[in-house]
């Protein structure tokens, strides 16, 4: 499976903070500080960290960023510097 698929694939089942570290390209004491501090959707099992296909959704969707796209009423305001 490349990168592009695996995006659009989630994991079935509980992943651990290995598995999911990996597919959301995160390193794994990343995921646990998110997790700690409450940052990130997870679930523990037996004072294990675990993470379930809508978690990682959630994670991706809450992390997307914006294009931004200039209006006109925000051109206007701009003014060259020198």
């Amino acid at each position: 499976m490349n990168r592009a698929e695996s995006l659009t694939t989630y994991p079935a089942g509980l992943s651990d903070k290995h598995e999911a570290a990996a597919w959301l390209g995160v390193s794994v004491s990343w995921l646990e500080k998110a997790a700690a501090a409450r940052e990130v959707p997870h679930t523990k099992v037996a004072n294990q960290l675990r993470w379930s296909p809508d978690h990682l959704r959630a994670i991706v969707e809450a992390n997307e960023v914006q294009v931004w796209q200039p209006t006109a009423t925000a051109r206007r305001g701009l003014r060259a510097v020198g």
